[in-house]
């Protein structure tokens, strides 16, 4: 269990996001940041401005946005109250969903709070453990590939991508080892983002979910349709019954966690050092997050690497 006091000391280090797409909208983003500052919130750093089309009608009005590193006092749910009543301050009214807003303020960093504590206690498990895990979690990923390979017409490594599953989850133990690969299947993980750039579609606009991080409009696109097509999806998330086998939301969340915590553990070190060498984080998390994806898109060799990288 982690004890309260390492959250509390996690909780002070956080990412705020801030748009508006009414009205003065640098105007109303300078407000917003100055009445945060106002009330004990302690500024590291910010990111430039950018500019966002609305989502997901783009017709709207377009967003003017900032990301802060700040430290506080606060917990979680204090900073959030206290966020909710500086854009109720500044003239936001309740509307319906995907309105155009005055100010809007969003924390959307829970890394520090959650992931990176359990990812250092993670990366002092053994090594036999953490690769189990990581060959188990690419494994089940494995599925959501087989499909997204026929989609972009490439049979032979959709064949290969069920070769490498059938051999893993039998010979592998339920993929827990990789003996795939010593027979030369080498699966690179697709998704329906990539899909839909092997097709054209441009990534649209970038931007930050909370607790899932970086995406874009495309793979936003996406992840929805990933739930359609991933067996895995189909078996725990919706609950459907395919060849006699069924499964819950208990076990996507827990495949899902384990491979954030994975990838997490994996890259502490370059995380660290992206953060600590960037004079504007979020725009070095953007370019890196943009390039992995095209890599990907492409079959580029480097697209593994990428988040390897962070510090060079």
């Amino acid at each position: 269990m982690i004890r309260q006091d390492i959250l509390e000391n996690q909780a002070k280090k956080i990412f705020l996001g801030i748009g508006s797409n009414l009205g003065n909208r640098i105007g109303n983003i300078e407000k917003a940041k100055s009445i945060l500052l106002e009330n004990d919130i302690n500024l590291i750093s910010s990111s430039s401005y950018y500019e966002t089309p609305s989502w997901p009608d783009p017709n709207k009005p377009r967003f003017i946005n900032i990301v802060l590193k700040v430290t506080c006092k606060y917990k979680p749910l204090e900073l959030l109250n206290l966020c909710k009543k500086i854009e109720k301050k500044l003239g936001r009214k309740k509307a319906p969903k995907n309105s155009p807003r005055i100010c809007d303020i969003d924390i959307i960093d829970f890394d520090r709070l959650i992931l990176k504590p359990v990812a250092k206690g993670y990366n002092k498990l053994p090594e036999s453990i953490r690769k189990g895990t990581g060959n188990f979690t690419s494994n089940i990923g494995t599925l959501l590939t087989i499909p997204n390979y026929v989609l972009q017409g490439q049979f032979k490594s959709a064949g290969d991508a069920t070769a490498s599953f059938a051999i893993n989850t039998t010979i592998g133990i339920l993929g827990l080892a990789n003996p795939a690969e010593k027979f030369g299947f080498k699966v690179q993980q697709e998704d329906l983002g990539q899909t839909l750039g092997f097709y054209g579609m441009k990534p649209g606009c970038y931007f930050v979910l909370p607790i899932l991080g970086p995406t874009t409009v495309r793979d936003s696109v996406g992840l929805i349709g990933d739930s359609f097509v991933d067996p895995f999806t189909l078996v725990t998330w919706r609950e459907k019954e395919l060849l006699d086998i069924s499964g819950s939301k208990i076990d996507y969340l827990t495949v899902k966690g384990a491979t954030a915590i994975d990838f997490r553990g994996d890259n502490m070190q370059n995380f660290n050092n992206l953060e600590k060498n960037s004079i504007d984080l979020y725009s070095s998390i953007k370019s890196v997050y943009l390039q992995s994806r095209e890599n990907k898109i492409n079959n580029s060799q480097e697209s593994d690497d990428d988040w390897g990288t962070l510090d060079k």
